[in-house]
């Protein structure tokens, strides 16, 4: 999905119809960079409005965010780890 709000419901849901029980449930934040606005200008970027989003879901859901790294002005490479659930990103 192309949308932070959108992605992160679909994503919830599947998690919950697969069997995963909400209190065993916690997120990592990442993304939201603005490659091409002002810093000044963050705030009114897809970049931030995305964040928002999934943080404003997160809080919504019961959902504790134990790690995150957003904003600024360069991209990341996220790496999820299937195996034992472990996520982190670098900055490319």
């Amino acid at each position: 999905m192309r949308f932070g709000d959108a992605a992160t419901v679909a994503l919830l849901e599947m998690l919950l119809a697969l069997g995963c029980k909400l209190e065993n449930i916690t997120a990592k934040v990442f993304g939201g960079s603005a490659l091409f606005r002002a810093k000044d200008r963050y705030a009114e970027s897809l970049g931030a409005k995305n964040v928002a989003a999934a943080i404003q879901l997160m809080e919504n859901a019961g959902i504790p965010i134990v790690a995150q790294e957003t904003g600024g002005d360069h991209g990341r490479k996220v790496i999820f780890d299937t195996d034992d659930g472990v996520a982190w990103s670098r900055r490319v």
